[in-house]
């Protein structure tokens, strides 16, 4: 019984084979004839194609050279990085630059004719108009600041201050009282981690670190560790920008980060008149602008977090007189603002002391 068993599961399967085999061939031969496309014929050329540089606001024209009187063109369209800006009124197109990310932008004609489409593709690179207008930064009070924090992120809470500090072996995140520099409050990360950029939504505080990868998650109130993310980049600087988060590597980059699980939705290229701004380090919110460090200099600039321009900048020379500088006193670092008030604050890797500015 066993046996016979055994020929008719054997049978069984080789049939099942020769049946898969089949199905295989049946499947292949019909993708195959599903993915045949007709290559795409070409209508028309671009008289002129914008190439190299355009200025934020500068009219881009297009013209289409039809290729044969035997395909009119029915429709042509204008795509910017794959989506939709503008249709042509019959073989020309005029498109305002103004509003545009700066940076690489790809810009992709879409011409129609019955059934066919033509496509030709030219790429720019947006830079701002003009130069960033020069704002002045005048001190109107001073505070003291703990000479032991090397500065990495800095957010007005309630008061005082959140305070988040870098050094393998010193990087902590703290709770800072404003008249006194005081720290009222103190979470140390672990020893071989280096910390970054602090900012705060909801009740949530998000700190991030240089090459860990790492970003730790704390309580407002009580700095209980709720939770860590990890992604790719390096983490300089941070802020909250209504519901995302938006990090600095180090580089010119912007990344928009979602806040429950710290994935990048978008990133955007910053760019002054003259090229992209590297180095960008900690981040601040301010009235609708993003404003930043630029690492290892005196410059804080302002930034438009739509297209990625750099609108102003702040040279903070001097802060600090000579005899407040020790061997350790580093960069300008450190920028925090009180919604309520309007007042700005900055200070730097251990500086002893923290300015109230204004920045006009």
């Amino acid at each position: 019984m066993k046996v016979r068993f055994l020929q008719f599961v054997t049978v069984a399967f080789v049939a099942s084979i020769i049946s898969c085999a089949h199905n295989g061939e049946a499947t292949k031969s019909t993708g195959n004839t599903a993915t045949d496309t007709t290559p795409e014929e070409i209508l028309f050329s671009l008289k002129n194609a914008p190439t190299g540089v355009v200025r934020s606001g500068d009219q881009v024209a297009f013209e289409m050279v039809p290729a044969s009187a035997a395909n009119s063109i029915d429709s042509a369209v204008l795509l910017l990085d794959g989506q939709r800006v503008a249709a042509f009124i019959g073989n020309s197109l005029t498109w305002n630059s103004l509003g545009c990310k700066m940076g690489t932008r790809s810009l992709r004609v879409v011409a129609y004719s019955g059934k066919k489409t033509s496509s030709e593709t030219a790429t720019v690179k947006v830079l701002p108009k003009d130069a960033p207008k020069q704002m002045t930064c005048k001190v109107t009070k001073v505070y003291p600041h703990d000479i032991g924090a090397y500065t990495q992120g800095l957010v007005f809470h309630e008061g005082g201050f959140l305070e988040g500090t870098g050094q393998m072996g010193e990087s902590n995140l703290r709770r800072v009282e404003l008249n006194t520099g005081k720290v009222l409050q103190q979470y140390n990360i672990p020893s071989d981690i280096f910390g970054e950029g602090i900012t705060v939504l909801g009740d949530k505080i998000f700190q991030i670190t240089w090459r860990s990868n790492v970003c730790f998650v704390y309580d407002t109130k009580t700095f209980s560790l709720l939770t860590k993310f990890s992604y790719p980049t390096e983490g300089w600087g941070i802020t909250t920008v209504d519901k995302q988060l938006v990090m600095s590597d180090g580089s010119n980059l912007l990344y928009y980060m979602d806040p429950e699980y710290f994935t990048e939705k978008s990133r955007l290229e910053v760019f002054d008149n003259e090229g992209p701004v590297h180095y960008l380090n900690e981040l601040e919110y301010i009235d609708g602008f993003i404003w930043a460090n630029v690492y290892m200099t005196d410059r804080i600039v302002k930034i438009d977090p739509k297209t990625g321009a750099v609108v102003a900048d702040v040279m903070c020379r001097n802060l600090l007189k000579s005899s407040d500088k020790k061997g350790n006193t580093d960069v300008l670092n450190g920028i925090a603002y009180d919604a309520k008030t309007g007042r700005i604050f900055i200070t730097g890797k251990y500086w002893p002391k923290l300015f109230e500015v204004e920045m006009k």
